[in-house]
């Protein structure tokens, strides 16, 4: 658990590093959809909508939270059966284009959600790295951190 923890921080670090990214400009189409994206996965979560994630989420995708780290089929089984998400809230989007086919979304989150009886912490620093296959834009990575 520890390895793969490390190997997607690293992922992530790597795309960082690989250049100067390019913040896409306000109103940029790409940034509209890509938070419209995040939003329905907020409210598929919300939903218990499982179905929405598996549309949404590139197979090969990998999300990492306080409660550890998840690949596609770990997402989608049992999907938010232990959870209940009573609100939510996204906002203070940012974006950063890190090549034509990839972009990482960040924004602030606040949540009235429990999992397991425990209560999630809010608000929560979330990013979401979406790559462009064909024409279809897909999350492949997502990543909460507690603000504190």
């Amino acid at each position: 658990m520890r390895i793969a923890t490390l190997a997607a921080g690293l992922a992530v670090c790597t795309v960082l590093a690989l250049g100067p990214a390019l913040v896409l400009a306000d109103g940029h189409e790409v940034n509209e959809r890509l938070a419209n994206k995040e939003q329905k996965l907020w409210q598929a979560w919300k939903d218990k909508d499982g179905e929405t994630f598996r549309k949404m989420l590139w197979p090969d995708a990998v999300m990492v939270s306080g409660s550890g780290m998840e690949n596609y089929e770990d997402v989608l089984v049992d999907f938010g059966e232990d959870c209940e998400v009573r609100a939510f809230s996204l906002s203070d989007y940012t974006f950063r284009k890190m090549s034509d086919n990839v972009v990482l979304v960040s924004y602030m989150a606040t949540q009235d959600a429990t999992c397991n009886g425990q209560t999630l912490p809010t608000p929560v620093r979330s990013s979401s790295i979406y790559v462009k296959r064909g024409d279809d834009w897909k999350n492949i990575f997502y990543q909460e951190s507690a603000v504190r």
